[in-house]
C-alpha cells in the first residue's frame, strides 16, 4: 500500500513538470507565424528564443514588442545578422521581470524621445547583453537608449552604441541603486555616454570609454577589474583600479585607489582627484609627454603643489627616457 501511494505521488508530480520550450524565429515579419513577436507572446518562464542561423535582415516593428516578464534567453543568428528597427516610434525590449539574456542582435531607431525605448530594465530585473549593438536610439538630450531602473542590473559584453549626431543624447541612464557590468574583449574602443547613479564594474581585457554627465547629483561607484577604462566627466564616489585594470582620461574624481595603472590624459591632460589618492604596491602612475613641452598631470586634493613639483621632476626624467615614464609606488616615494 505504501509503495502504491509513493508511485501515485511520483506520477502526479511528474505530470506537472513543465520543461522549457524553444521557439525558432524564421521570419523577419513584424507579426505572424515564426516571428519574434509570436515567440515573445508565447514564451513562458525559462524558455528560449533562437533565431534561425540563416536568417538575415531587418524586422521593422509596427508596434512595440511585448514586455518580457520572466526568465528568458534570446539568441540571434551568428554574426549578428538581424536588426530590430523601432521605426523611430516604438519600444523594442522592455523587461519587467526575471533574468533575461540577449545575444547577437542589433537594435536601431527606437523611440528616441522616451527613456529606455531600446531597452528598459525595470526594478529588480537582471539583463545580460552579449555581442549587441544600439544604433540611432537616443537623439534626444538626456534620454537614454537603455534605462536601468532602481535595483535593476544590466551586464553589457561587447556591446556598442552609435548616435547621430554623436554628441547628443545618452546611451545608458541609471536610476539610484541600479548596477551594471561593462565588459569588452574586442579590439578598439567601445564608447558610451552615461548618466545617473549606479555601481559600474569594468571587466574584460578590451577598452571602454565612458563619458559622464557633469551634473552635481551624479554618483557612481566604479571598479576597474580588467582592461582599460577611459573616463571623461565628474564622479562623486571613489574609483578603484584593481591589479589587472587601468584608468585613463581627464575625469574629476572624489577619491582614487590605484592597484593597477593610472594614465592621466587623452593622451595629454590632467586627471583630478579632489580627495585621496592611494597607490598600493602593485599600482603604477604612467605619465606621458607628447608633444614636447606638454606633460600629463595628476592633481590630488590639497597636494597640488607637491604634484606640480613632482611633474617637473617627471619632465626631466621623461626627456631622458624619450617621453614615456612609468613609476611604481616605491619609485614615487
Amino acid at each position: 500500500m505504501i509503495i502504491l501511494i509513493y508511485l501515485l505521488i511520483q506520477i502526479f508530480f511528474s505530470s506537472i513538470i513543465v520543461h522549457a520550450q524553444e521557439f525558432i524565429v524564421t521570419s523577419l515579419n513584424d507579426s505572424g507565424s515564426n516571428t519574434l513577436r509570436e515567440a515573445l507572446n508565447n514564451a513562458a518562464a525559462n524558455d528560449v528564443i533562437t533565431f534561425d542561423s540563416s536568417l538575415s535582415g531587418t524586422i521593422l516593428l509596427q508596434s512595440s514588442l511585448p514586455s518580457i516578464t520572466a526568465n528568458l534567453s534570446i539568441f540571434g543568428p551568428p554574426s549578428r545578422a538581424v536588426t530590430i528597427d523601432g521605426d523611430s516610434i516604438y519600444h523594442v525590449f522592455t523587461v519587467t521581470g526575471g533574468t533575461v539574456t540577449i545575444h547577437d542582435l542589433n537594435v536601431q531607431d527606437s523611440n528616441s524621445s522616451v527613456a529606455g525605448s531600446a531597452l528598459l530594465v525595470s526594478t529588480g530585473t537582471d539583463v545580460s547583453l552579449s555581442h549587441f549593438s544600439f544604433c540611432h536610439c537616443n537623439t534626444e538630450v538626456n534620454v537614454g537608449a537603455v534605462s536601468v531602473e532602481q535595483d535593476g542590473m544590466v551586464t553589457a559584453h561587447n556591446t556598442s552604441f552609435s548616435r547621430v549626431p554623436p554628441n547628443v543624447g545618452l546611451d545608458i541612464f541609471f536610476e539610484d541603486g541600479s548596477g551594471t557590468i561593462l565588459s569588452s574583449d574586442l579590439p578598439g574602443i567601445s564608447h558610451m555616454e552615461i548618466d545617473g547613479a549606479s555601481n559600474i564594474f569594468k571587466r574584460g581585457p578590451g577598452t571602454i570609454s565612458l563619458s559622464l554627465a557633469t551634473i552635481p547629483t551624479i554618483a557612481l561607484d566604479i571598479v576597474v577589474d580588467e582592461g582599460e577604462l577611459i573616463l571623461d566627466g565628474s564622479l562623486g564616489e571613489p574609483v578603484i583600479v584593481n591589479p589587472l585594470g587601468a584608468l585613463k582620461g581627464t575625469p574629476t574624481l572624489s577619491d582614487l585607489v590605484n592597484s593597477g595603472a593610472v594614465r592621466p590624459g587623452l593622451p595629454i591632460g590632467t586627471m583630478v582627484v579632489a580627495g585621496d589618492y592611494v597607490q598600493t604596491p602593485t599600482g603604477r602612475l604612467e605619465i606621458e609627454i607628447q608633444p614636447p613641452g606638454s606633460t600629463d598631470l595628476l592633481e590630488v586634493g590639497n597636494m597640488l603643489l607637491s604634484m606640480v613639483l613632482f611633474s617637473l621632476f617627471l619632465l626631466l626624467e621623461c626627456i631622458l627616457k624619450e617621453r614615456n615614464f612609468s613609476f611604481s609606488q616605491q619609485e614615487a616615494l
